[in-house]
């Protein structure tokens, strides 16, 4: 079980915490991370183009991956299942609206939610890993229902080895 405090050696540039259950600590345009092999990421390129059309939508106060969003989910599963080099990032996001540990929370239900779909498909937890910015990273700034509704997502970072 990881303390929070890497050894000297070690260079962290995300929060580490252990997997289960975790209320999220609040922290600024950081986040709270979950799962996959952290380590093997420092030598991984970080690519958050590739999967920008496949962001998934959640409705008002949910994690469940809706039927229309299946289909987004469907094309990342199948890139993911023909190249098992590649790793992924799903990061949850929310709107403004519920207190920031409310957010972070339901932030980290939906990048979950996304991430069982992924190993229910076959990829293997390992290459996937969650992490919550709650509602501190936010893709429209305005204060209405379409703007609450494109801050309701997760969306993917795509991870490939360095060659």
């Amino acid at each position: 079980i990881l303390t929070g405090q890497a050894p000297a050696a070690v260079t962290v540039t995300e929060p580490i915490m252990p997997l289960g259950p975790v209320t999220p600590p609040p922290m600024g345009d950081g986040g709270y991370t979950q799962g996959g092999d952290i380590d093997a990421e420092s030598n991984m390129l970080r690519d958050t183009t590739s999967f920008a059309a496949n962001t998934i939508q959640f409705g008002y106060d949910s994690s469940v991956v809706g039927s229309a969003e299946i289909v987004k989910l469907d094309e990342v599963i199948q890139i993911l299942l023909t190249d098992g080099a590649l790793k992924l990032i799903v990061e949850g996001h929310c709107d403004s609206r519920g207190t920031e540990e409310y957010n972070r929370s339901l932030g980290e239900r939906r990048a979950n939610s996304v991430r069982d779909h992924l190993i229910t498909a076959g990829i293997g937890a390992d290459r996937v890993r969650t992490i919550t910015f709650g509602e501190d990273k936010p893709k429209d700034f305005g204060q209405d229902e379409a703007a609450w509704a494109a801050n309701r997502r997760g969306e993917f970072v795509l991870l490939r080895p360095r060659n």
